[in-house]
């Protein structure tokens, strides 16, 4: 029988069974389970003393850090909603979330203090700021924590209250609103827990951005579920991560193709056995056959896909023995998951043909809480209907073999072409732009801009008229100016020619 939890009915089950056991280690900093819980209790006291209620949205924009894992928790030990941002979204994409999701409070770095006031000032907004570091005039996250008692008061939480709120990317130009409650969280940590045999035993080295859908899953969300270590990096650094993968002995390394294609490419002053390291994960992009090859050649560790979204969380995981003849799977799905594959009049079909991969899952959202028309298309009978198309073979394996919903895989971000062409098109010298992504040497994606101009335009222009309008991972790297797109008899734009 499953338990069915709240977040912090997990944490506090992980405290009792490993209270003096190290949960989080960064840099020189180590918190046991117990440190984390004491500095969560306090942290959520803090935001109570603030104003701050259950129902509240409250934006979380860090980097890899335990202060993402306070405020996670925090946030939901009050009742109130978690909102990761993106900490690479420029101004106007934090005043669209924000003033969309009506945030009551901002957890950031310093140095998006100043942003973060420009945009409350312009839209009127009393928001309450919060931040990571000291800086003069607004409230640091370590000063809360220290001036607050742990929390006494219990809020009567229920395992299907809405927890965390998210944007999809949207195959129209809008992103998606997705609610995901404790229950969906919970469940997604357990069955990912099971599915891969992580215990209190393993070291997750959390290096994916944790508030992407990928990070939070593999790198908070099961892990705290298991009891684990966890150490944190900021960022990526290829000779810091070996480093630690060595130092560390981690066991559990999820990263994405971008990542491995490094790695495999990083020259090393001696050859390095991670003789700790049992599973090294890929996902958010698909795996190259020649990057699973040269990663293996180099450190005789095989990578293993995962499958998953923001609607779903984590879906499926190639954990097979014989993975060198499955590379290209993304494995079988997690427990409690259901895969199938679905023809276009929405009947299922055999393996081995391609179809529309529809899912079910404990772990995922119901409803796009903003649109009743797109939840009535992709939500069926129970199935989540994902867009991506692909196939199972006779024992049940997965493969994407294409999506129908395009988007732009750039190492951790998958970026909506639609929305680059819409601010593109503003531009008065652009007649007609195209947004497509170039397959780069290390599996992930290039944003690559064609463009048909009104006028003589050179790249610099292109260029100046998108830095500090959208993220820096959104920005063409490749600007290419033609007299035409190149079209369908029926005016299809023809893809295929532009990549």
């Amino acid at each position: 029988m499953v338990q069915q939890r709240t977040l912090n009915e997990m944490l506090r089950s992980s405290v009792y069974k490993y209270s003096d056991e190290t949960a989080i280690i960064y840099k020189d900093t180590k918190l046991s389970y117990q440190d984390l819980q004491d500095k969560v209790s306090r942290f959520s006291q803090g935001l109570i003393s603030l104003g701050l209620r259950p129902n509240d949205k409250i934006a979380i924009m860090l980097s890899n850090c335990p202060e993402f894992f306070i405020s996670f928790f925090a946030v939901a030990r009050i009742g109130a909603i978690i909102v990761p941002l993106n900490i690479h979204f420029k101004e106007n994409e934090i005043e669209l979330y924000i003033s969309d999701f009506r945030v009551k409070a901002i957890i950031t770095d310093g140095s998006k203090v100043p942003l973060c006031k420009k945009i409350m000032a312009k839209r009127d907004m009393n928001i309450v700021l919060i931040t990571r570091n000291k800086i003069d005039g607004v409230q640091s996250l370590g000063q809360i924590v220290e001036e607050n008692q742990p929390i006494q008061e219990e809020f009567n939480i229920e395992n299907k209250q809405d927890v965390m709120y998210q944007f999809s990317s949207g195959s129209t130009g809008n992103s998606k609103r997705i609610a995901r409650t404790h229950y969906n969280l919970v469940r997604e940590a357990e069955n990912l827990t099971e599915t891969v045999g992580l215990s209190n035993k393993d070291k997750v080295l959390s290096v994916v951005p944790l508030f992407h859908t990928y990070g939070l899953g593999n790198c908070l969300l099961a892990p705290v579920y298991a009891g684990g270590r966890i150490v944190i990096l900021e960022e990526f650094r290829p000779r810091v991560v070996i480093g630690i993968l060595q130092k560390e002995a981690i066991t559990y390394f999820p990263a994405v193709p971008f990542m491995y294609g490094i790695l495999a490419e990083t020259l090393l002053d001696k050859e390095e056995v991670f003789s700790s390291l049992r599973l090294c994960i890929s996902a958010g992009a698909p795996l190259p056959r020649t990057i699973f090859e040269k990663f293996h050649d180099k450190y005789h560790i095989y990578i293993r896909q995962q499958y998953g979204s923001t609607e779903m969380g984590a879906v499926a995981i190639n954990i097979d023995q014989n993975i060198s003849d499955l590379a290209d799977s993304v494995g079988l799905p997690l427990r409690n998951v259901e895969v199938e594959i679905f023809n276009e009049d929405g009947h299922k079909i055999k393996d081995g043909n391609i179809g529309e991969i529809a899912v079910k899952s404990p772990a995922m959202t119901k409803e796009y809480f903003d649109s009743e028309a797109l939840t009535k298309k992709c939500f069926k009978d129970g199935y989540f209907f994902t867009g991506d198309l692909g196939k199972k073979d006779g024992k049940g394996h997965l493969y994407i073999t294409g999506r129908q919903k395009i988007f732009i895989n750039t190492a951790t971000h998958k970026v909506d072409p639609t929305e680059i062409e819409n601010h593109l098109s503003t531009h008065p010298k652009i007649s007609e732009v195209v947004v497509v992504g170039v397959r780069s040497q290390y599996g992930d994606e290039i944003v690559k801009a064609v463009i048909v101009p009104r006028s003589d335009c050179e790249e610099e222009e292109i260029i100046n008229h998108c830095i500090g309008k959208i993220a820096d991972f959104k920005l063409p790297r490749i600007i290419e100016f033609r007299k035409e797109i190149p079209r369908s008899p029926l005016g299809k734009v023809l893809k295929k020619y532009l990549c």
